[in-house]
């Protein structure tokens, strides 16, 4: 473990799996502490594991960011266990794992929703008035 990122605070969405999971095991094992939020709290907790296991620093929100409030809910999360916010890696998103064309309105709307969000801004509460 290096210590190049000692004493930042980071927030990794979608931390459950694939991509989002393995960025927020790197980030901790360069010594940030790490927010692992998931929508799915079975696999937030299998990332916790690891991270528990090497005696890192982390906390688990689980909450779906398509909702509006989990901005805050996350933000506050860090802030209080920290106190500060230093790396956000907005990563959180549905896969579609078959063709578009025979998906259900409710599932590719569920998809555009969520994956809109997760990338077309930072949190509100992260932006300056």
């Amino acid at each position: 473990m290096s210590g190049e990122l000692q004493g930042c605070v980071a927030v990794v969405t979608g931390a459950g799996s694939g991509i989002g999971q393995a960025t927020a095991w790197l980030l901790a094992e360069r010594g940030a502490a790490v927010l692992v939020q998931d929508i799915d709290a079975d696999r937030a907790a299998l990332t916790a594991a690891r991270l528990d296991q090497e005696r890192l620093d982390f906390r688990l929100a689980v909450c779906d960011i398509a909702d509006p409030e989990a901005d805050r809910q996350i933000v506050a999360a860090a802030l209080e266990r920290w106190g500060r916010l230093d790396i956000l890696v907005n990563n959180a998103g549905i896969g579609v794992d078959r063709s578009i064309e025979p998906s259900t309105r409710p599932r590719s709307t569920a998809c555009s929703r969520s994956t809109s969000r997760a990338h077309s801004s930072p949190p509100k509460p992260l932006c300056p008035p």
